[in-house]
Parts: C-alpha cells; sequence; structure tokens
C-alpha cells in the first residue's frame, strides 16, 4: 500500500465581529469545495507545507498558524493508496482577493454555517467544525 501525506490549513480572518472561512473550488471534480492542501515535500515540516501550500493556491501570504489547533484526516483516494492530511489554522487579515493557482476555479470567503454547507466532504467540514470550536473556546 501507498501512503501519502498532505497538509493544509482552515484559514479564517475576523471581520465584523465575525469570522470568515475561506473555500477553495478545486477543478479537479465538478463541484469540489474544499480547504487548502497540498503534498509534503522533501525535508519540508508540516507548518512549512502548510504555508507554501496556501500561498501557492491562493496568493496569500500573511498568516498566523495557530499551532495548538492540528487535525488530522485520512482516506484512500484510490485503491492501495492511504492519504493522510494534517490541518492546522490559519488566521489572515487578507480579505476579498485571492490570487488562485491552476488547480482551482474560484473561491469564497463564508461565515461558518455557510461553509459547512457549502463544503463537498463530511470530513472536510469536520474540520471546520473542530477549527470553529476551537477559536469558540480562545
Amino acid at each position: 500500500m501507498r501512503k501519502e501525506k498532505s497538509c493544509g490549513a482552515v484559514v479564517f480572518r475576523r471581520s465584523e465581529q465575525k469570522l470568515w472561512y475561506l473555500l477553495l473550488k478545486y477543478k479537479n471534480e465538478k463541484e469540489y469545495w474544499g480547504l487548502p492542501k497540498g503534498h509534503v515535500e522533501k525535508d519540508e515540516t508540516e507548518v512549512q507545507t502548510t504555508l507554501r501550500e496556501i500561498y501557492e493556491e491562493t496568493g496569500i501570504h500573511d498568516l498566523t498558524i495557530l499551532p495548538a489547533f492540528r487535525h488530522v484526516i485520512s482516506y484512500y483516494p484510490a485503491p492501495h493508496i492511504y492519504k493522510q492530511v494534517v490541518f492546522y489554522l490559519a488566521e489572515t487579515q487578507q480579505e476579498k482577493t485571492c490570487s488562485l493557482c491552476g488547480e482551482h476555479d474560484d473561491f469564497l470567503w463564508l461565515e461558518y454555517e455557510h461553509a459547512l454547507n457549502k463544503m463537498t466532504y463530511e470530513k472536510d467540514a469536520n474540520v471546520v467544525k473542530n477549527a470553529h470550536q476551537f477559536l469558540a473556546n480562545l
């Protein structure tokens, strides 16, 4: 069995006393809205991968990682491939704009409930639920 590891983040910003979450629309599937993430490259730490992937996929570089939040999901994207994805929580001050890479068609900043409703996969939505709960307890 081949093992793969990716890292990413629940990217959020605060505005008007609300939390806004960043979702990306992936090109590889019809209506896949999810979180920024990507494969770990040689000798990278999880946080380095997370920061690089967010920058490559969105152009956002002003990020603060909240290292106390670390959520791991795993699944089988194809037969004989086991994938683990580590998510952190990353705060940005950047608002409306993102410069998307070729992997994505669109992006949205959504409030919590709208973000959950827009997400394609339950595992991704659970990451956002856990991140939102974490922020509520700070």
